[in-house]
């Protein structure tokens, strides 16, 4: 939900808004970390890694 009140007071007020954008994707936009096909890092997962050795795949 984008509340058009709170932007126009942070604009009034000088301050930098920024609406619907997504923090982690910006970032990585930022550090480099996104290319053409999307996050290019390697580091975002939602799976753990699996310890060597744990006999588990």
């Amino acid at each position: 939900m984008i509340n058009d009140e709170a932007i126009r007071l942070a604009d009034e007020a000088g301050l930098d808004v920024v609406v619907d954008r997504c923090i982690k994707v910006e970032s990585a936009r930022f550090d480099g970390g996104l290319s053409t096909g999307g996050l290019d890092s390697g580091l975002i997962t939602s799976r753990r890694p699996v310890p060597l050795g744990s006999g588990r795949r």
